[in-house]
């Protein structure tokens, strides 16, 4: 069976349902594009995910070639290893072209991580009508959008991140005693480097008497984080994130995943995220949402965490928000109490996806 994870958020999905999956198909092999964790827990490495993320159009323009020789490879190598199956996670743009070229060489297709055709290019439903035997939604008002545009096999599953948090039954953290700011700068080197400089000038220039935390992912290069050792003072991986997140009075962090964690751990957030100039220009011109961009809000459909976007992304603007948290807890309180409204607006439903995907290969 083929999975395709091609960035760390895509790992942490397939990490949800990879040991169930493993267990209900004992008798399959496992391969493709997956990090660390996934090729410890048994998935063969054809690419690892370092070697595909990229961030904005900029930088997807200078991997094009890397991207179709890697198409070319993986679609050659579901042939000759006679690949039933194929878990396409996220990574929307190279993913359901892959789905295309699998789909026509007879390999069911099962998509999970609904790819965002409600912001923008919505003929991608169409898409995944007809190269996709079973889409998987993960945020509550996807299913119904898609299945108006005519994508009948499709399923509506819990969120990874609320499902855990859920499971290890975290929600009353907001009870524990925090003393840390926590910095959750991103899952790719690139990112790192915008956003991280950004949130320490504004932590020195803001005064606080709380422990300065950080998250690193091992997506991220080693080096890229040294540069910034000695103004921070403790330091999480990427599995502990819970338990910094149990720690952190506030966050700051780049748009993303993490920040629908945030919400659900009820952590006051500032979110900033910079792209290129060119990738700016791009979205300006192309793409005609102009919603938020926070998982936290888009779901809440209101203002949780302010949003800090490309020129507002600066370490001013950082402060006049963090100033007034810092000094003055009826405010944190209030975010607090917002977030909750996220966790209220996940779906009921929650299908099983390993039984899902057993029932469709088996039938």
């Amino acid at each position: 069976m083929l999975i395709l994870a091609g960035e760390k958020s895509g790992e942490e999905h397939l990490l949800s349902f990879f040991s169930d999956l493993q267990n209900k198909f004992s008798d399959y092999s496992f391969w493709g594009v997956g990090g660390d964790q996934a090729e410890q827990m048994g998935l063969k490495l054809t690419y690892h995910l370092r070697e595909f993320g990229s961030m904005g159009v900029s930088d997807v323009l200078g991997k094009l070639p890397f991207y179709f020789k890697a198409m070319d490879r993986i679609v050659s190598e579901a042939v000759s290893l006679e690949t039933e199956a194929a878990i396409l996670i996220d990574f929307q743009d190279f993913n359901l072209r892959l789905a295309k070229k699998l789909s026509k060489k007879g390999v069911k297709v099962f998509y999970y991580v609904a790819p965002q055709a409600w912001v923008w290019r919505p003929s991608r439903a169409k898409q995944l009508r007809e190269f996709t035997d079973h889409l998987f939604c993960i945020l509550p008002f996807e299913k119904k959008w898609f299945s108006r545009r005519g994508v009948t096999e499709i399923s509506s599953v819990l969120h990874p991140v609320y499902k855990k948090i859920d499971s290890e039954g975290r929600w009353n953290s907001q009870d524990k005693e925090k003393n840390e700011i926590l910095l959750l700068p991103g899952s790719r080197n690139s990112e790192v480097l915008k956003t991280l400089p950004v949130f320490l000038e504004a932590l020195s220039n803001v005064q606080h008497d709380l422990t300065i935390s950080i998250v690193k992912t091992t997506s991220v290069k080693k080096e890229v984080y040294e540069a910034f050792d000695e103004k921070i003072d403790k330091s999480y991986d990427s599995s502990d994130l819970y338990e910094a997140l149990e720690n952190a009075k506030i966050c700051l962090a780049a748009s993303g995943t993490a920040t629908l964690s945030c919400s659900l751990m009820g952590v006051p957030t500032i979110v900033g995220y910079k792209v290129s100039l060119l990738n700016e220009l791009f979205y300006r011109v192309f793409v005609p949402y102009k919603g938020y961009i926070a998982l936290a809000n888009l779901i809440a459909e209101k203002e949780v965490f302010p949003e800090l976007i490309q020129d507002r992304f600066t370490s001013f603007e950082i402060e006049k928000i963090l100033a007034h948290w810092v000094s003055n807890q009826r405010a944190i309180d209030e975010i607090s109490k917002k977030a909750k409204l996220v966790r209220e607006r996940f779906i009921l439903e929650n299908v099983n996806v390993v039984e899902t995907i057993y029932k469709k290969l088996k039938c």
